[in-house]
Formats: C-alpha cells, structure tokens, sequence
C-alpha cells in the first residue's frame, strides 16, 4: 500500500504532499483493512424508503455536529501528539454520548476496522489503541479508528474529516440505491455548512489557516 510509505512522517501539513495526494491517500484508509460494503452501515443508516439527503442532514444535525465531528477532531488531535493513553479515554467518553444503532454500529464498524491491520503492527501508537480495544477498554468506535489511523498517517485534518463523511455515505447508502453516486456527491455538497461549522474551532486546535474560515 502506498500509504504506508508516510506512516513514520510526523507533519500534520503533509510536507510535499499537494492537497489531491493527501485527500486520496485519505480515501483510501478504509482499503487498509476491511472497506465496509454498502448494505452494512457505519453510523449512518436510513430506511430503504427514506430520503438519503434529508437523512444525511438529519445525522449531519443530531450526530456529526454536536458529537462526532468534534470527537473526531479531538482524537486526532491526541493521536498526532502520540498522547496515546488519552485515546482509551476519548474512545469510551465518545461512545458514552452515542444511543441506540449508532452506537451499536459505531462499534460494529469499527471491529471490522481493526482487520487486515498487519502494517499498522509496527506502530506504538496503533498497538496501544488495538490492545485497549482488544481488551474491552475502549469501545473501538469507527471514528475514533478512523481518527487514531488518519493522524498517525500523518494525513491534514480537513482531508480526513471529509474522507470519514465519504466512508460513512459509501457505507450508508445501498449499492442498489438509485442513483447512488449523484446522492452521494449530493450529502457531501451539503456537509460543506457542517464541516465549516467545525472547522471554526480547528484553526484554534491544529495552529492552522484554513481558507474560508476565520479564527475568533
């Protein structure tokens, strides 16, 4: 995999890197395990007679704003300052604000995550988070694994914020769903208000300038 040839660099700019090669290598975190089909959902799911764009806002409003979106940032955050016992911690107080099948499915997701991980073996980091995960100490939730992975990549915030909203549509919205491809580009358009929300907060986190956003 061409993505582990980064694993020991340290950046969170991705020195060298343009902001495509970045986005892609990002895309590509979930082919380094097990890519969740289709029709086995992450966290985000709806019914097959349901809108998927009034559902996307729906999740993007109750989950991804308020819970998981700052979660995320917050473990990738600790997982690039390889402050690796905080991410046992952040693991299990993110679960605690989840309910129901999203919870259940942040879970389920995430145990597939932690398949086919050989390369990740040689990463202290990695192997600290697995073992807690392994052991019933964390949840091993799939935006916290998503995050911890990212990070330690040494992959830019952004791209990876929009590359877990990719995975969750390309495993929320069926393979036989109308359409597909045209909703799915659709949902991501309209996570654009919802990750610039969040990125509000993240130029004060990461010391970065992200265009569009201004600091406070």
């Amino acid at each position: 995999m061409q993505g582990d040839q980064f694993l020991l660099k340290r950046s969170p700019f991705f020195v060298g890197c343009s902001q495509e090669d970045s986005r892609a290598l990002a895309l590509s975190i979930p082919l380094l395990g097990v890519f969740r089909e289709a029709d086995t959902p992450a966290t985000f799911a709806f019914h097959r007679l349901a809108n998927p764009e009034k559902a996307w806002q729906l999740w993007l409003e109750e989950w991804f704003e308020p819970t998981l979106g700052p979660g995320y940032t917050d473990i990738f955050l600790a997982a690039q300052r390889f402050h690796i016992r905080e991410l046992e911690r952040m693991d299990v107080e993110l679960a605690a604000k989840l309910r129901g099948n999203v919870l259940a499915r942040g879970r389920e997701a995430g145990e597939l995550f932690f398949d086919g991980k050989a390369q990740m073996r040689g990463c202290r980091e990695w192997s600290y988070y697995a073992a807690a995960v392994s052991e019933g100490r964390a949840p091993g939730l799939v935006t916290s694994a998503h995050a911890v992975q990212a990070a330690l990549y040494s992959l830019p915030v952004v791209q990876s914020l929009q590359s877990y909203l990719e995975f969750e549509l390309h495993c929320g919205i069926p393979a036989k769903q109308k359409h597909r491809e045209e909703h799915i580009r659709t949902c991501l358009n309209a996570a654009d208000s919802s990750l610039r929300k969040l990125f509000r907060d993240i130029p004060e986190k990461f010391a970065l300038k992200i265009e569009g956003v201004k600091n406070r």
